[in-house]
């Protein structure tokens, strides 16, 4: 994919719960371990992940699950997912084990009581553009406010919103360009298009496993007619029936991304009522309360309790022997013929021998040094 700048380092986040879900749908129910337990939706699920790290060629790698406990949005709107339907008992079978044989590999998987996938999501999206790709110590406070950067070398406390703050003359968490981490987000789901900046992207499948399209801030716009910033005041003029919330009565999607493209923010139009027509001003004014919540609903938290390690996440932890060891116990053979390409192990052994043959010529340049000095003295 040429969606990403060559020389930054890149960072994949995949909403698991999603992807699992997509591929289960996408492969029927013929695969099967050795017990005989169902296997389709791992199957598709590793078959979508190799495509993606073959096609992204990411440095670092997390996925995030539901926990599947109570989260604070049901606390907040007693109908938030009341008419989703319960998980098939077949895919919901190959949750946990796909977790675990993720874990085998050492693919770090967050999942945290009270949050969903895309709020751990945000807050990891949120810290890579924060940190430093040399950070090899890094841990975050869970304040709401406040993320807290400790590295081998310093320590500076970075607001969570501001990102950037100046600290004697010198902008601190400031990067040089190449050491900047771009993020690509794999995932279903629309609500993380609110994520979308400079520096985030989203990868989304759009026929089976097999599609995608990469949604920057110009593929947002141009599809919704809105900013991606914008994409929660959007979803809280003209609700969403998936996750059960309703915005405003009467407010479909092009009233709403016109009333956005004039007022700009929910609160902004709710300033401006008598600057909006009395009949959508009637509307907007019945169901203010409605849609101020809703917009709660919509927004993704960044501060979720999660940190970001690269060090673990590094894509070259990632060896064919553990990807094959998980694909045994699975009964998946047809995806082994695409390991080598997925996880780059041919650059890698081309970058190992390029290393060697540096050493070498190095150790053979120091050798002819010595060697030259060694007869100057016999001279002497």
């Amino acid at each position: 994919m040429s969606c990403y700048n060559l020389f930054m380092q890149k960072l994949l986040l995949i909403d698991g719960n999603a992807i699992l879900h997509r591929a289960f749908h996408a492969y029927p129910p013929v695969f099967s371990d050795k017990k005989g337990n169902p296997t389709n939706a791992i199957y598709g699920f590793y078959a979508m992940l190799l495509k993606v790290l073959e096609e992204v060629k990411p440095d670092y790698l997390t996925i995030c699950f539901d926990q599947g406990a109570p989260t604070f949005r049901m606390n907040m709107y007693a109908g938030y997912h009341a008419n989703r339907p319960k998980m098939q008992d077949t895919l919901g079978a190959q949750v946990q084990p796909l977790r675990d044989s993720l874990a085998k590999i050492g693919i770090p998987v967050d999942a945290v009581d009270g949050y969903e996938a895309d709020d751990l999501i945000g807050s990891l999206a949120r810290q890579a553009t924060e940190i430093s790709t040399n950070t090899t110590n890094v841990k975050y406070s869970h304040s709401f406010h406040s993320v807290q950067a400790i590295s081998n070398k310093k320590k500076n406390v970075i607001p969570a919103k501001a990102g950037i703050q100046e600290k004697n003359g010198s902008r601190v968490g400031a990067r040089d360009d190449k050491e900047e981490l771009d993020v690509m987000i794999l995932t279903g789901d629309r609500d993380l298009l609110q994520l979308v900046n400079g520096h985030v992207k989203l990868l989304m499948p759009i026929t089976g496993i097999t599609k995608s399209v990469v949604m920057g801030e110009k593929e947002v716009e141009d599809k919704y007619g809105i900013t991606a910033s914008q994409v929660i005041d959007y979803k809280a003029l003209v609700g969403d029936p998936s996750d059960n919330y309703p915005g405003v009565a009467g407010i479909g999607p092009k009233t709403a991304a016109n009333l956005l493209k004039e007022f700009g923010t929910l609160e902004n139009l709710y300033t401006h009522l008598g600057d909006v027509k009395p009949e959508l001003s009637t509307k907007l004014s019945l169901d203010a309360e409605q849609a101020m919540l809703c917009k709660k609903l919509a927004t993704i938290q960044t501060d979720a309790p999660v940190h970001l390690d690269l060090k673990k996440a590094d894509v070259e932890n990632f060896t064919i022997e553990k990807f094959l060891e998980v694909f045994e116990e699975f009964n998946i053979h047809s995806l082994v013929k695409r390991l080598a390409n997925a996880l780059g192990e041919e650059s890698r052994q081309q970058e190992t021998d390029n290393k060697k043959q540096k050493i070498n010529k190095k150790q053979l340049t120091s050798n002819k040094k010595q060697t030259k000095s060694e007869d100057q003295l016999d001279l002497l």
